[in-house]
Order: structure tokens, then C-alpha cells, then sequence
């Protein structure tokens, strides 16, 4: 497969995030397909609105992501490069003829690519995947903490819609007798998101009162993110920052972490929500994307999406519902941020993992794309031990250096 498949991977990047892997012992989601195998993407097309969600005013946006990799010392140079991109989502689509993307090595250029070819495979929720060997990548040792040395440049275009809910509508949407197969992978644990776990299943029967099915899936799902948005305490922010505020990727912990330590945080809240969600068998899964804050800062978002049969995927955002402070909010009445989402049309979904290969191809944090972990380093790797070695290479951190730093830009044309 050619290295401008992996460009193309890189567009999704416009817009993410990062964190920490789960064991190899626990339960995930199918594994994605092998990108030789895996059909053409289909052309996407605007999110269809439905009784249940109005899918409105589109705004335009021109993305712009680029990864720098300044150690190429990796447990295993061999691993492709990944990166996945949301080409359907409940509330964009994407131009895949604007795709185009660039991969240089030590400032050199290996290839490049644009147009639809290049997403050759599928995530785990079925984003599009871009794969690009790496076979022949080595370390350059006269270069080493001087230069980036491997660069990821990657474009596209999306369209992004709000979303509005009919409460009454949604709260009439009764429990399937089972779930559409499309949605399963969305019911099981994967990294960072350990919905298998007892303390799970045991705040969900808490919170139910044992009469979880008493009540519409809709309503249930109100009550668990409700709960999660008042026990878990904000600790931190959603991007993890290297030396000099280089942006490294995502700083989340994970769903157990979080519900150990009650507190985490935006992305650990939205891993705790989902991980609710799934233990109680309300399909649910997170959102990494580029987007606006509610000052208009350009960065990294994490928010959430859950299936009602009728509905499709129903966007949240347990952070905004956690902001506005949820504790005497009546599950009868609409809520601004869950299924309502105002500004989700200054988000770019990018992916539904925090890491390809569910996480296993992390290369330093999360931050989406995936590669190979960095040798003889903790994860997610602290800046302290950059200032180290990596087998016989002396690493040194500069102002601007850390293992990986993103770089994007996100242009909207209203």
C-alpha cells in the first residue's frame, strides 16, 4: 500500500486528541478489518433528519492537521502508520475528493496523495483508515533533537450540522428486544472505556433502583450521564501540552481511573458516561474532533453519541451538561447539550477511539493517529523522561520538542 494512503489518514487528524491503553486481557470491540480487504468507502452524504433529530444549520470547514514524530525509536518500526477519519458521522460528512495529504521523512518528501483511494480501510466503528508503511523508516542519529523527523500533513474539507431533539418524541422510543448488528461494537468495553467492570454495572443498578427497564432507554440514559456529571469532579483539561504549550494530543485516563478518583478529566467523564451507558446496554460511543470552545479557541474536542432504534446516533456533552450543573435537572424536560446541541456544527468528528487498533497504536500519547509505542518509555510518555535516553540515543528536550507535537488549523466558510 502506498505512503499516500496514509496521508490521507492524516486529514481525519484535522481535529483530536490523546491518553492511555487498556490491558491486552480485556475485552474490545472487533478488530478493524485489514485495509486490503475492506471495500471503497461510500460516497458520504448530509446527516438525514428524522422524526426524532433535526440535523441543522451546516457550516464549512477546511482542516488542516499536521503530526511531527521527533523519535523514530519505536518497539516496532515495521507497524504501519494509521489514522482513522470520520467520513459518516451523525452530524458531518466529509468531501473526500478535497482529501490530500503529504509524508515527509527528515524533511524530504516520500509521497503524497489525494482523493478518495486513500482511506483503505475501516476503525473500529467503522471510520475510515488510512494505512503507510513504515518498513523502511530509520533513525537518523545526526539529526536526532535537531529536526522533526518524520511529518504527517493531511487536508479535507466537512460539513457539520447541529442537532435539535424532540423530547417527547425520543422519550417514546421504547427498549428494542435487540440491537441493530451496525450498533454492537458500541454495547462492549474498549480501551480506556472498561464498561465490563462490576462498579459499572453496580452504579447503573444504583441508579435505576433495579428498575432500569421501567423507564425509556432515552430517559435511562438521562439518569446514568446525570449521575456521572455530578459524582466525577473536573481535574485537568482536555489537551495534553508538551514543553513551551505544544499540543501533544489528549490528556484522558480512562473511565476506571475516573470513577476511582471521582474526579478527571473533560475526556474521563466522556469515558465515564459511555462506560455507563454500555453497562446498562444503551449503545453509546465517543467523539474525538477539532472544534471551537465557547471562546472561539481553536482545539481538540471530546463529546459523546448514544442509538435509539428510529433516532440513529444522538450527539451529548456530559462536560457542558457537568458546566451547567445537572443535579436538579428534570429528565422530563429538554436539556441544552444532550440530544440539543447548539454549537455541534463548530465540531469536526474525526474519530470514535482515542487510539487505532483500539489503542494498541498509541505511539507516545493519544492523540488519534497510531503508530508504534516509543522504546524503554512509560505511557503516556512524561516530558522528564524525554530528557533521557532511548537505548543508546541521548534525547533532549527543547522548548518545542517532545516525542510528537500536532499542529492544525480549521477554517470555517459559515
Amino acid at each position: 500500500m502506498a505512503i499516500p494512503s496514509v496521508i490521507a489518514a492524516m486529514s481525519i487528524l484535522t481535529g483530536t486528541a490523546l491518553s492511555t491503553p487498556s490491558p491486552a486481557s480485556t475485552p474490545v470491540p472487533s478488530e478493524p478489518n485489514s485495509p486490503r480487504a475492506t471495500e471503497a468507502a461510500t460516497v458520504p452524504s448530509p446527516p438525514q433528519s428524522n422524526e426524532y433529530v433535526t440535523w441543522e444549520k451546516p457550516r464549512s470547514y477546511d482542516t488542516t492537521f499536521n503530526v511531527g514524530i521527533h523519535c523514530l525509536a519505536v518497539i516496532d518500526p515495521n507497524r504501519p502508520l494509521l489514522m482513522p477519519l470520520v467520513l459518516q458521522g451523525a452530524s458531518s460528512f466529509v468531501n473526500l475528493d478535497t482529501l490530500q495529504a503529504e509524508v515527509q521523512l527528515h524533511g524530504k518528501r516520500l509521497d503524497g496523495g489525494r482523493g478518495p483511494e486513500l482511506i483503505n480501510g475501516r476503525g473500529i466503528f467503522n471510520e475510515g483508515m488510512i494505512e503507510a508503511p513504515t518498513k523502511d523508516v530509520r533513525i537518523d542519529k545526526n539529526i536526532l533533537n535537531l529536526a522533526t523527523q518524520l511529518r504527517f500533513s493531511v487536508f479535507h474539507q466537512a460539513i457539520c450540522y447541529s442537532s435539535e431533539v424532540d423530547e417527547e418524541a425520543l422519550q417514546s422510543i421504547p427498549w428494542p428486544e435487540s440491537w441493530p448488528s451496525s450498533v454492537r461494537d458500541a454495547l462492549k468495553p474498549q480501551a480506556l472505556i472498561e464498561s465490563d467492570d462490576p462498579v459499572f454495572a453496580n452504579v447503573v443498578q444504583e441508579v435505576s433502583e433495579g428498575n432500569l427497564r421501567q423507564v425509556p432507554p432515552w430517559i435511562a440514559a438521562k439518569e446514568l450521564v446525570r449521575h456521572a456529571c455530578n459524582t466525577i469532579q473536573k481535574n485537568g483539561e482536555t489537551t495534553l501540552y508538551g514543553p513551551g504549550q505544544s499540543i501533544r494530543g489528549l490528556d484522558v485516563n480512562g473511565a476506571i481511573a475516573a470513577a476511582q478518583r471521582e474526579s478527571g478529566t473533560p475526556n474521563d467523564l466522556v469515558c465515564v458516561c459511555v462506560a455507563l451507558l454500555r453497562a446498562a446496554g444503551i449503545p453509546a460511543r465517543p467523539v474525538i474532533g477539532r472544534g471551537e470552545d465557547r471562546k472561539g479557541k481553536k482545539r481538540l474536542l471530546v463529546w459523546a453519541e448514544l442509538f435509539l432504534p428510529g433516532a440513529g446516533w444522538v450527539p451529548f456533552d456530559p462536560d457542558e451538561i457537568r458546566r451547567k450543573g445537572a443535579r436538579h435537572w428534570k429528565v422530563e424536560n429538554d436539556w441544552n447539550g444532550f440530544g440539543t446541541v447548539s454549537d455541534l456544527n463548530r465540531r469536526v468528528p474525526l474519530a470514535y477511539a482515542f487510539a487505532p487498533d483500539n489503542g494498541r497504536a498509541a505511539y507516545d500519547c493519544y492523540a488519534i493517529w497510531g503508530w508504534s509505542r516509543l522504546e524503554s518509555m512509560d505511557f503516556p510518555v512524561p516530558v522528564s523522561q524525554w530528557q533521557g535516553w532511548v537505548g543508546d540515543l541521548r534525547l533532549q528536550v527543547e522548548a518545542w520538542n517532545t516525542p510528537s507535537v500536532l499542529h492544525f488549523e480549521m477554517v470555517s466558510h459559515g
